[in-house]
């Protein structure tokens, strides 16, 4: 689901009010008055209330259709006090003109989302949109793949493929916290989670280099070990950038192997790999991913 919410910045440039890029509409038209604009500050920044806590997938910024290059260098961070932030995603370099920025990210307990930029600059943002699901009280869907059983196609060096589900996120294959095939044809990576499980979501961390775009267009399956059908989750989407996660919601399919494959000839590169579930023990469970 999208979410708007009460908008603030650290300054307001005429009439472009923070309001103007939570207001739903799209047009990246400045001289229209569609767009929220702070002075020209140092690090200007914006926050979004979404009013509740949320479970926070991604966030698009629509950059104006001129002067685009005066976006960029953004720092994504998220608080559920508006005191204590941490950091979510970021965008490195400068946007161009019309430019829609698209951040997959993994973030809970999210009420409020800031934008920030690293350089002075007129922070211009003609519309932004949270995704998200409203949190519940108690989320009963943990991360359980972390120390799996994993394997791949081929391995380069010393990037195996354990490496994609030890817990570091840090994101840089450089500093050995990511999983890497040798360039092939149709490259794979695979993890067994030991015991079923009802799948809400997997997110998927590319790497800060260019390898991160290979992960385009790559497929993500669970099985269900007693057949030899895989069950699509989804597809990383052909817009992943650098230093991205990627949230892939499975539906509440039930399985116990996970799979990521690439098309073509390529590296497959993961950083961190989390499988969210819980474990399925119902008969019931056990078969509905066979629908």
């Amino acid at each position: 689901a999208e979410y708007m919410g009460k908008a603030s910045q650290s300054s307001v440039y005429a009439h472009h009010a923070a309001q103007l890029a939570v207001n739903g509409d799209q047009a990246q038209l400045w001289g229209r008055g569609s767009c929220a604009t702070t002075n020209y500050d140092a690090k200007p920044w914006f926050v979004v209330d979404l009013k509740f806590d949320y479970r926070i997938t991604q966030v698009t910024i629509f950059n104006r259709a001129n002067y685009g290059n005066r976006l960029g260098r953004l720092v994504i961070e998220v608080s559920n006090d508006n005191k204590n932030y941490k950091f979510a995603q970021e965008f490195q370099g400068d946007a161009h003109n019309g430019q829609v920025i698209y951040l997959g990210m993994e973030a809970e307990h999210v009420r409020y989302v800031r934008i920030r930029s690293q350089k002075r600059t007129y922070l211009t943002m003609c519309e932004v949109t949270v995704f998200g699901e409203r949190e519940k009280k108690v989320d009963d869907y943990k991360e359980c793949a972390r120390s799996s059983h994993s394997s791949q196609s081929t391995t380069y060096a010393y990037r195996r493929s354990h490496l994609a589900v030890d817990g570091d996120v840090s994101q840089n294959a450089g500093l050995y916290s990511c999983s890497q095939t040798l360039t092939q044809q149709s490259p794979w990576w695979q993890t067994d989670l030991f015991h079923y499980y009802t799948i809400d979501r997997i997110a998927v961390y590319s790497d800060i280099s260019g390898y991160a775009y290979h992960l385009r267009g790559g497929s993500v399956y669970i099985k269900d070990k007693r057949n030899a059908h895989w069950h699509k989750c989804g597809t990383i989407p052909s817009n992943n950038q650098v230093r991205q996660i990627n949230i892939i919601p499975c539906q509440f399919k039930v399985g116990q192997l996970v799979k990521i494959t690439l098309p073509g000839s390529k590296s497959l590169c993961l950083c961190e790999v989390r499988v969210y579930g819980r474990r399925a023990f119902t008969k019931k469970e056990l078969t509905k991913s066979e629908a």
